[in-house]
């Protein structure tokens, strides 16, 4: 009896990575990718393309840093064009501390020739210590290393003033506390990228409320192409803020709120906050938003204190207070970028 087999068409990779994207888990991938060569060549992208280390969490976890560390050797020795470490795109890695990782670390980016973004954050030890990179290191100054990386979150001023010159990046998180020394030179180290910044988030020591608009004023002249400007102010002059004060620093900021002409997203949190015994938070806070929206009416998203709002077609639309940027864990660059459900599993 004559049979007949047929075959289902080959689907292109994009949509191969699509589907696989869904596993979740990515020991799921290795059975996936000994089924066919095409197949192998897409799993092994998503095995790599988007990877989150914790140090910390193994340490709790596992009782160990193995697989972090593991994971970081396989990028370092691998230097093929065929290697994982070309498949590298995003990277995010929590909890570094001293050790055998710093070095390794280096080897490990100095693979990634294809990386996209780097999310870095380095432990107490780190921060009182010896910098993670160089900036007179010939191997961190090298065109070959990072050459696309674009977007950058840490919280160690010195991994910024390092790989910022000669780089394409145009998103910047530096959520760690500021003052006027660090400001200045982590703004002259940006002005050395090749690409116009268009995300930025700094949290500024500053005297008082004038000089944080001062400070904004002066971020608007030297990025003016910026989208998504989330700022955070810590006056050191302890006079409690009202909401006359914010109300007045909201009008003087407003020109040069207009002069961002591509600004949608704003962020703006000063400390100390208000302390109203009327507890009228919501309300005045949603009056001064009116306000900053009223002069930037192309903005999509604005957040103030421990409120927020997306504003689409005249409609405002609250934001859950632990989804607010001003939230240490969050950056938009990550919230706004496409991710599989496989980019979620953290490798601890």
């Amino acid at each position: 009896m004559h049979t007949s087999q047929t075959t289902s068409p080959e689907l292109p990779e994009e949509v191969w990575e699509k589907i696989l994207g869904y596993l979740g888990r990515r020991k799921f991938l290795v059975s996936v990718m000994t089924t066919s060569r095409s197949l192998y060549n897409v799993a092994k992208r998503l095995q790599y393309s988007d990877l989150a280390l914790n140090f910390l969490l193994g340490q709790i976890y596992t009782g160990s840093t193995a697989r972090p560390n593991d994971c970081l050797e396989t990028l370092a020795i691998c230097t093929s064009a065929s290697s994982p470490a070309r498949a590298v795109r995003h990277l995010a890695i929590s909890e570094i501390s001293y050790g055998s990782v710093p070095a390794l670390l280096t080897r490990a980016l100095a693979s990634t020739a294809g990386l996209k973004s780097l999310d870095i954050r380095v432990s107490q030890d780190v921060l009182d210590g010896e910098p993670l990179f160089l900036s007179t290191d010939p191997l961190i100054t090298s065109s070959t290393f990072l050459p696309e990386l674009s977007a950058l979150y840490t919280n160690d001023t010195r991994v910024v003033l390092a790989l910022a010159p000669r780089r394409p990046l145009s998103s910047i998180a530096l959520p760690v506390k500021m003052d006027a020394t660090a400001y200045h030179a982590i703004t002259d180290s940006l002005c050395q990228s090749t690409a116009k910044i268009t995300q930025l988030c700094f949290y500024l020591e500053v005297e008082d409320i004038e000089a944080a608009s001062q400070s904004l004023g002066a971020i608007a002249r030297t990025f003016p192409n910026v989208a998504q400007l989330c700022l955070q102010f810590r006056l050191a002059n302890v006079t409690p803020v009202t909401w006359v004060m914010l109300e007045h620093t909201i009008h003087q900021i407003g020109p040069s709120l207009v002069r961002l002409n591509a600004l949608n997203v704003l962020s703006l949190v000063y400390f100390p906050e208000p302390v109203d015994k009327a507890a009228r938070y919501e309300t005045e806070t949603r009056r001064l938003a009116n306000l900053i929206v009223g002069s930037v009416p192309q903005l999509r998203r604005v957040e103030l204190r421990w409120h927020g709002w997306t504003i689409s077609g005249g409609r405002w639309s609250p934001v859950d207070q632990n989804h607010l940027l001003r939230q240490p864990q969050k950056w938009l660059y990550t919230e706004s970028r496409e991710r599989s459900l496989l980019s979620r599993e953290v490798i601890i």
